[in-house]
Formats: structure tokens, sequence, C-alpha cells
């Protein structure tokens, strides 16, 4: 469904669970949500009643479950237990990999645009890796000083400098130290 989706030019931000769900939910802010009735550590009911309590979103639930064909049949179960739900904060921080390893490294991403960082971290932090988001070169530079991270994913067009510039810079300030770059564009430059 994500290629699909990615293909068709939608952001997309997956979950592998209803928990991992509710916890990327406030960060990314999606416009959709769509997502199984049958689902590891979160059931769909549950997860959409979690974001019923900070969101409208539209949410698309679909199921191949015999329960919901019975119930549009007229023979659903006399009753189902209620749901109990524990509200999400709307702050997230960075989730754990799904490993529960520590971080392999740290990452900067510099983009001016916070879905395109969002979408970054979200398939890094899965690759266990620690992320750095800024929007600026300036956010890039004082970052690299502050947090040394090995690998820099970056815009060409920046607000404050062209990409290969600040990569100059910080290039100098890493001297020896082995240092991964990586420069990408969606946007049409000379």
């Amino acid at each position: 469904m994500v290629l699909v989706l990615l293909e068709k030019g939608y952001m997309v931000q997956a979950a592998s669970d209803g928990y991992e769900a509710t916890q990327v939910f406030p960060e990314f802010d999606p416009d959709l949500v769509v997502f199984d009735m049958r689902m590891p550590k979160m059931s769909g009911p549950t997860t959409c009643a979690v974001i019923r309590q900070i969101s409208q979103v539209p949410i698309i639930m679909f199921t191949s479950t015999t329960d919901r064909i019975a119930f549009h049949l007229g023979k659903a179960p006399a009753s189902k237990k209620p749901v109990t739900v524990n509200p999400v904060q709307k702050t997230v921080s960075v989730a754990p990999s799904p490993s529960g390893k520590k971080p392999t490294s740290t990452t900067l991403i510099i983009d001016p645009d916070v879905n395109s960082r969002t979408t970054i971290k979200a398939v890094l932090t899965r690759l266990n890796q620690n992320v750095i988001k800024v929007s600026t070169a300036a956010e890039a530079i004082r970052e690299f000083k502050l947090q040394t991270p090995e690998i820099i994913i970056s815009e060409w067009p920046l607000p404050d400098m062209d990409g290969f510039s600040m990569l100059n810079e910080i290039t100098s300030l890493a001297k020896s130290r082995k240092l991964s770059k990586l420069i990408m564009s969606s946007r049409l430059t000379p």
C-alpha cells in the first residue's frame, strides 16, 4: 500500500502496529489514516478511539474478518466489551527503534519542508538512526558542531545558502572524521 501511494505522489507515514500509529500520528499530522481492524499491540477500533481523542481526520478501516460480515448480515454478536483508552500526549519524542537497540549513528536532515523532514526521519528511525531535523544551513552548522552526526542529508536549495556551500563549511569542521553526505532535491534548479 505504501509503494502504491508513494507512486501516486502521496506522502506516507507507515506504522507496524496500532500503538506505533498513535505515537507517530501527532508529529506526522496526516490528512487521512488507513489501517486494518486487527493489528498487533492495539486493535483498529482502539487505535481509532485514540486518534479520535486528538483529531477528526478521516479514517479508513478495512478488514477481512467474518464478524464484520456477520454484523452487516444482521448476525452480530450480542455485545462487545467497551474499549478503554489511555490518552496520547500531543508531543512525540523520538521513537525507539523497532529492535530496541541503541541508534547505530546520527543523521542530520536539512530541509526547509517540514513534511520532507518528517518523512525522512520516519524512515531513518526505523533503520535504527538517531535523527536531528533542521530547516536552514545555519541551524545545520550549529547542530553539526553540537552533535557531530556521521550522516548528512540535505535539500539542495536552502533558505540561507545552497547545500554544496553548506557542506563545504561542514566538511572543513569535520577535519579527518568520516562523514557521509547526500544532497537531494525535488525542485528543478539550474
